[in-house]
Formats: structure tokens, C-alpha cells, sequence
């Protein structure tokens, strides 16, 4: 039986709600029956897609969770909330750098968003190459970018017990 479209709003809603909050289980319940409750009649608004995608992805259900998201950000694609969540099904899937790419667009449109920031701050900046004159995949970048991101935090740490000394002065 259809829903009423009183019905589908609120449910709508309550389930984008939950997932905002984090509740992402009981959101995609909600979103789901919704998606059933129209039968057809209509689709959900893209914001409501990029979050039951979201949803989707976070249950295991990558595919149909990004193909959900995709779908949204064509429709809504300066709609920052929507860009939020197809990045984070990226992230989900694997895919690091498609993720970043939707961030900086994102940003493009709201350089304030919040959810953009936070993402941008979560995803970290990428250091050039080792060897700048070799493409990122090369196997000897590879190789010593593992090297520097292991021995940085120990050269940190051996200048930051010299320095307290060269604060000091001569003793």
C-alpha cells in the first residue's frame, strides 16, 4: 500500500535526521520505506539519496550505495550536504583520491561548509614525491615515501630534545 505524502515527508525526514546524527542503521530503515512507499510515484529528493547511498555503503551495499550518491551529486551538484556523503562512500570504498577531488569541488562551491572541512582535515594533505621527478607510483617513491613517513616522527622527536638545550643557551 502507498504511503500518503504526508507520510513520506516526515518519514523523509526523521531518517535524514538519524543519519545526520549518526544513526545510520535506523536511518536507512526509514529512508528504505520510503523508497517503498512511493512505488514509483516519485523519487526521493537528492539530498535524501545521498544519505540513504551513505547508509547503503556504511552496511556493506558499496555499490548501490555510490550509484545512490552519483546519482544525487549529478542532480545536486552544488548542494555541498550531498558532496559530503558521496566522498565519505568513497572513502568507504577505497577510493582516496576520487574522495579529495569531491571535497575541493565542494569547497569550490562553500569554502565554509563544515562537513567539507572537517572531511579535507580528516583526509590529511599529501606531501609531494620523494623524487619529484618520478611519478607518484613509482615503485622507488613508493618505497622511500614509506621510509620518510616512518622516520619522520623520530627525527621530530630527536630535535625536539636538542632544542630545549639551544634555548638554554651555553652552559
Amino acid at each position: 500500500m502507498p504511503m500518503e505524502p504526508e507520510t513520506v515527508g516526515a518519514w523523509m525526514r526523521h531518517g535524514v535526521t538519524l543519519c545526520k546524527e549518526g544513526n545510520w542503521e535506523q536511518g536507512l530503515a526509514y529512508l528504505s520505506k520510503v523508497v517503498e512507499g512511493v512505488e514509483g510515484r516519485q523519487t526521493l529528493p537528492p539530498i535524501a539519496s545521498s544519505y540513504l547511498g551513505h547508509a547503503l555503503a556504511r552496511k556493506g551495499r558499496l555499490r548501490e550505495g555510490r550509484q545512490r550518491c552519483e546519482e544525487a551529486a549529478k542532480e545536486q551538484f552544488y548542494q555541498p550536504e550531498v558532496l559530503v556523503n558521496l566522498a565519505r562512500v568513497y572513502l568507504l570504498g577505497g577510493e582516496r583520491q576520487r574522495a579529495f577531488a569531491v571535497v575541493q569541488r565542494g569547497l569550490k562551491l562553500d569554502p565554509a561548509h563544515r562537513g567539507l572541512n572537517a572531511l579535507l582535515d580528516e583526509l590529511g594533505e599529501r606531501r609531494p614525491p620523494v623524487l619529484r621527478f618520478l611519478g607518484r607510483g613509482n615503485f622507488i617513491n613508493l618505497l622511500l615515501g614509506r621510509l620518510r613517513h616512518v622516520l619522520r616522527p623520530a627525527a621530530r622527536k630527536a630535535k625536539d630534545e636538542r632544542e630545549p638545550a639551544a634555548r638554554r643557551g651555553p652552559s
